[in-house]
């Protein structure tokens, strides 16, 4: 009897040895919240930073995925410009391995050896190029009275290559002034929570889950779903990397495999050298897309019958394509059209499916048969993109509706 006494006392306080470690360990480990605040403050102790990242995108319109090393240092410009160095060093798509991107803090080159050629220039002249093209480009969106805003996260949700020119009014931004504002301003529209640990590179994280709070974000976001995982460094709380997960438009993930962090950088890292035979481009000698020239080349079809019930809610030109968006029983979906270089081709024609729509070569993408879909295709020079939640028999009778 005394024996089975020991046994059973043995046993209690086993137990309750374990239970206190969970409990001492859970203690010890802070929270998201705190994960998350102790990332950003880690990231304003940097000043020179190297690392080897993996990356990998799965959607709809592109699959790829490569690796790349990184440097970079804080103010070495004249007016705190970073200097840094960025090397793609594998990728899936042909031509992109080896695409280099260096600057000094002053001077800038960026060099693709597929094409052999680099383009060189300096920061002063590509902030004054930039600023004088925002200036003339100003009125292709001050003349409409709907939420420029709005409307561009929408399109953006379907193709990437039509971010339009809208103002922001800074001073109505209310910036963070500290680390726990900043995450407490992210907190108002994520769920944060510690989902465990994980092996990134040759470190170990916390990972951390957001997901979107569904009542404060807008209804395309809340449509597209998913969720992100953040990695945190154990060691440091360093970012190591994120990744976007089980959403429809598919999946994203950028990993530091390496990082090291406040290691003295050579000098020769931030500056490049142009090989034998190479063009070299000076940048202010590139000309600038002119969205206005492109929009008058050609003439936009017009979609002569609509489904019963369509409402067209508004058009704009978008980098010289015209794009209308329509609503239909609460779903909405878009037409663009436009010279080629209206938009990047950025679909991959292989993660589509080929169709002929209009007499012309089409593809198709779409995530589950009745729900959103991307169909495009070009006709006498212009390019034309139909898109939205519209079922691919509705997406066919738009096509020839066109005229």
């Amino acid at each position: 009897m005394l024996t089975r006494n020991r046994l059973f006392i043995a046993l209690l306080a086993l137990f309750l040895l374990a239970g206190s470690g969970m409990t001492l360990a859970a203690m010890v480990i802070p929270n998201a919240q705190t994960l998350l605040t102790q990332s950003l403050e880690s990231l304003t102790d940097i000043g020179e930073g190297h690392l080897v990242a993996e990356f990998e995108l799965d959607s709809l319109q592109q699959t790829a995925s490569g690796s790349l090393e990184a440097w970079g240092k804080l103010n070495a410009g004249p007016d705190g410009e970073p200097a840094f160095r960025i090397t793609i060093l594998t990728a899936s798509e042909p031509g992109l391995a080896g695409l280099t991107a260096v600057s000094d803090g002053s001077q800038f080159w960026l060099y693709h050896p597929a094409e052999n050629k680099v383009v060189t220039g300096n920061w002063a002249d590509l902030k004054e190029q930039a600023a004088a093209y925002a200036a003339d480009h100003d009125h292709d969106w001050d003349s409409h009275d709907w939420d420029n805003r709005e409307w561009a996260d929408r399109w953006d949700d379907w193709e990437g290559g039509f971010a339009p020119d809208f103002e922001i009014d800074w001073e109505e931004i209310e910036f963070p002034e500290t680390t726990e504002e900043a995450v407490a301003m992210l907190l108002d529209y994520f769920d944060a929570s510690r989902t465990g640990t994980a092996d990134i590179g040759d470190s170990r994280a916390h990972v951390i889950r957001l997901v979107p709070i569904a009542d404060q974000m807008p209804a395309e976001i809340r449509a597209a779903g998913g969720y992100l995982n953040v990695w945190v460094r154990t060691s440091d709380s360093a970012p190591l990397g994120l990744e976007y997960v089980q959403g429809v438009p598919g999946s994203f993930r950028l990993a530091a495999t390496t990082l090291s962090l406040n290691e003295a950088l050579p000098d020769d890292i931030f500056t490049f050298v142009v090989p034998d035979g190479v063009k070299v481009i000076p940048f202010n000698e590139l000309e600038m897309p002119d969205r206005e020239k492109a929009t008058a080349e050609f003439e936009p079809l017009t979609l002569t019958t609509l489904p019963e019930g369509t409402v067209e809610l508004e058009t704009a030109v978008v980098r010289g394509a015209t794009v209308t968006r329509y609503q239909l029983d609460g779903a909405e979906f878009y037409l663009a059209q436009g010279p080629a270089t209206a938009a990047a081709d950025l679909f991959g024609g292989e993660r589509g499916e080929a169709l002929t729509v209009r007499d012309q070569a089409a593809t198709l993408y779409q995530e589950n048969e009745g729900d959103r879909l991307l169909l495009t295709w070009r006709e006498n020079g212009v390019t034309l993109w139909l898109g939205g939640q519209l079922s691919l028999e509705q997406a066919l009778a738009l096509a020839d509706a066109l005229e």
